[in-house]
């Protein structure tokens, strides 16, 4: 069809979105962003549940979002556009042009479908600090600048930061929390706040994941849970702080605890369903395979309560134990996850700014990194160098970040199907 015609039906096309949609693009232009199915009624440790608050954390450029939910248009034919043609020449026409089109906190994405934005962050807190403290203070005013529907966290430490961690959902207005317990080796706890409910919340244990009574080979619980925007498809998120250290018996730990974390998210179509796993890794992705390349026993020194489960040790026999943790989470044919780049504004990629190493990080699906989305590290001090992702007023003083934590807070803007 030659160029002309094809204007004409994009012109028509435009012209049918704008009756269909009344032009309600211009209308108020900040509401919540939280949405989706009802609170499946998850508290899983202290009864964190915050009060509402102020539901709107994920809404950190409110002028850009528009507030109507864009309907789909009619499909509509050469022969209804310009007059002619056949079926067999009939177009699917697109279902937007801008992000305008797509209503609330959505993205015109590519070959004109809406996508919805879901603002998704990560952050080693260590501790929260009792609240007035300088600590606290600066961790909410970070997590309010931020703006995450979700924001997912390690080094909850102890029942103090457990009343905190309420204290803080409600400040950041996050009506929708949960709490891994207590591990083996040490209080600290992984954690969720979310501005949308959580659905399916699972506490993992090595002896859950193993199938084994006893089995205890995770350093901290592992934290899985699902959210559903309104009118998008689901994401699971799990959130992870593996053991620190150098030694060969910490980098055997952390490769239990990477095989546990492939079996924590096992059962997903990795082309087609949405998918993330978040946090403190404690190693850089970069680093390639250690010595030894393979385990074949487990290093001496393991502490007291450390049991290794049978699945573990068969993978072991088999010569198949290999000392990289990413690698089970990228292996083709498994989870295939995709670590996002995310960078400081300035182009460091620190996530810990006393050792400038890239430690904490977001792996995604391979269904949502075929949609670019976007990623940055946080850094109060680069505040006066501007630009980055969009992020709520106001600005913070440059020394901000070190009072809140010693790691960074890597945050990203997925984007989701529609249904």
């Amino acid at each position: 069809m030659g160029s002309s015609s094809s204007l004409v039906r994009v012109l028509g096309v435009l012209g049918l979105l704008v009756a269909l949609q009344g032009g309600a693009c211009g209308e108020d232009r900040d509401p919540p962003r939280g949405g989706g199915s009802g609170d499946a009624g998850v508290d899983l440790d202290a009864g964190v549940d915050a009060d509402p608050g102020d539901t709107d954390p994920g809404n950190p450029d409110a002028e850009d979002d528009a507030v109507d939910d864009a309907g789909e248009a009619d499909v509509v034919d050469d022969a209804q556009v310009d007059g002619g043609g056949s079926d067999a020449d009939a177009d699917l026409l697109p279902e937007c042009v801008e992000d305008a089109d797509c209503g609330r906190s959505g993205v015109c994405g590519q070959g004109g479908v809406c996508l919805t934005r879901l603002r998704v962050a990560t952050w080693n807190l260590e501790g929260i600090g009792e609240e007035g403290s300088e600590q606290f203070e600066a961790t909410l005013a970070v997590i309010r600048r931020l703006g995450a529907e979700v924001m997912l966290v390690q080094e909850v430490n102890g029942e103090a930061d457990v009343a905190a961690f309420a204290r803080l959902a409600i400040l950041a207005g996050y009506p929708h929390t949960a709490l891994t317990p207590e591990g083996t080796f040490g209080p600290q706890r992984n954690g969720v706040l979310s501005a949308l409910a959580l659905e399916a919340v699972q506490v993992h244990t090595a002896e859950s994941l193993s199938g084994t009574p006893g089995a205890n080979d995770i350093t901290r619980p592992l934290l899985t849970a699902r959210v559903r925007p309104a009118g998008a498809e689901p994401l699971t998120l799990a959130v992870h702080h593996a053991k620190s250290g150098a030694s060969n018996l910490d980098e055997f730990r952390q490769v239990c605890e990477a095989i546990r974390l492939t079996q924590a998210l096992s059962g997903f179509d990795a082309g087609r369903d949405a998918y993330v796993l978040v946090g403190d890794f404690n190693e850089e992705i970069n680093t390639g395979t250690r010595s030894p390349e393979v385990f074949t026993a487990p290093p001496e020194g393991l502490l007291e309560g450390f049991v290794l489960g049978p699945d573990l040790e068969e993978i072991m026999a088999r010569g198949e134990m290999i000392n990289n943790p990413f690698i089970y989470l990228q292996r083709r044919g498994g989870l295939e996850m995709v670590a996002l780049d995310a960078t400081q504004v300035g182009g460091a990629v620190g996530t810990r700014p006393e050792s400038g190493r890239r430690i904490d990080y977001i792996l995604v699906s391979p269904a949502l990194a075929a949609r670019g989305p976007a990623a940055e590290v946080y850094y109060a001090a680069n505040e006066a160098l501007g630009g980055g992702l969009s992020k709520r007023p106001p600005a913070l003083a440059a020394g901000v970040s070190e009072v809140a934590s010693d790691h960074l807070p890597v945050f990203a803007d997925l984007l989701l199907s529609r249904r």
